[in-house]
Formats: structure tokens, sequence, C-alpha cells
């Protein structure tokens, strides 16, 4: 099996030949047009060398062009396990990341059900409140003692207050 770098050398000398062959064509194409050629007859000759330096050229260069992809081919060959180690690496990390986020998901869900449940108290707590004055506010109102009811109105005023404060920042902090 060749190296590498025997790959890379042998591209390199081929490299070398075919710049060669390229600045040894110029002389015959311009030869070609030059009127000493012309009458000599020898202009099939001419171009027949100029092909022949083509073909050299094309040649060459599918060699090289061959010669790349296998130089690609064992260079990916050789980087193989570092570029599945890469990979490795990459899955792992990604499945850390994901069991974080569902840890985070799973304590954000466990403090939404805690507001949710606190919300319901506060809400019953303050239905309740209103309850009871309105509950107390009928008793004085059937008993019709004057005095009572003022109180009565009074506390009825500030539970309806602190209930609606209550309800408010509950909405504020959801």
């Amino acid at each position: 099996m060749n190296t590498i770098q025997e790959l890379k050398d042998r591209r390199e000398k081929l490299t070398l030949e075919m710049e060669s062959i390229q600045r040894d064509l110029m002389p015959r194409e311009e030869a070609l047009e030059s009127p000493e050629i012309i009458q000599q007859g020898r202009q099939r000759a001419v171009q027949d060398e100029i092909n022949d330096h083509k073909r050299c050229i094309d040649s060459r260069d599918h060699e090289i062009y061959l010669l790349n992809q296998k130089i690609d081919r064992l260079e990916a060959l050789a980087n193989r396990e570092s570029l599945a180690a890469g990979y490795l690496s990459g899955i792992a990390n990604w499945k850390a990341d994901e069991m974080e986020l569902n840890e985070k998901r799973s304590s954000i869900e466990t403090r939404l059900q805690q507001v949710r449940q606190s919300d319901q108290e506060d809400m019953a707590k303050a239905r309740q409140a209103e309850t009871d004055a309105a509950t107390a506010y009928a008793q004085a109102v059937a008993w019709a003692t004057w005095r009572a009811r003022k109180p009565l109105t009074r506390k009825l005023k500030r539970q309806q207050k602190t209930s609606r404060l209550r309800l408010s920042i509950t909405v504020a902090n959801n």
C-alpha cells in the first residue's frame, strides 16, 4: 500500500513534468504560425507535436486528479479515529445537555405547581374572608344593632381590600 507521502511525492513529480511540457508547448504553438513552417509545409508535423504535448498534459492532469482523490481518501481514513472520538464526545455533550434541560424543566414544573397551589389557597382564603365578613354584616343588620354595624362595615371593607391586594399580588407574581 502506498503511503500518503509517496503519493504526494508522485503528485509533485507529475506536476513538475506537466509544467515542463506546458513550457515546451508554447514555442511550438508560436512556430505553427511562423512563415518558415508554412513555407516548408511542416504545419501538419508541428500540429502533431502540439497535440502530443497536449495529450501528455491531459494525461498527467488526470493522473494528478486520481492521486488527489486517493490522498484525500487515505487522509480521511487515517483521521477516522480522531473524527469518531470527536463525534462521540459531541454525543456525550448532547446527552449531558439534554439531562440538564430535563432537570430544569422538572424543577420549573414543580415550581409552577407550587405557585398554582398557593394561588388556589390564597383565593380560597380570600373567598372565605369575604363570606365571613358578609355573614357578620348580615347578622348585624338582622339584629339591627347600629353600633355593631359600623365596625363590621369597616372590617368588611378592610377584608375586601386585603383580598383584592392578595389577588393582585398573586396575579403580578405569575
